[in-house]
């Protein structure tokens, strides 16, 4: 089995995996954010952009119906909601 596979079925490897392509590319899904966004104001659902829609996820409207589908579940930990990520101005790019 090739490694990727081997991560992928090992949860502390993809776990690790995904938080670090997070990181990677959240500085992109700031960019495209604009309006001076602070990594602190990033949410649940601008990650999910980046997951539907890769790297420039964030400013792809395609990845709109994904973050619609997530939404409700992006801010629920075990059975009840949770925080949201800190206020943050509008968005040309928000869904």
């Amino acid at each position: 089995m090739s490694e990727w596979k081997e991560c992928a079925f090992d949860e502390e490897c993809a776990r690790l995996c995904i938080k670090e392509y997070m990181k990677r590319y959240q500085g992109l899904c700031l960019g495209d954010l604009g309006s001076g966004i602070t990594e602190a104001q990033l949410k649940c659902h601008d990650f999910g952009r980046l997951h539907n829609g890769g790297p420039f996820g964030c400013s792809n409207k395609a990845t709109c119906g994904y973050v619609s589908r997530i939404k409700e579940s992006c801010y629920v930990k075990n059975g009840t909601k949770s925080a949201k990520a800190a206020p943050r101005p509008f968005s040309n790019n928000d869904c």
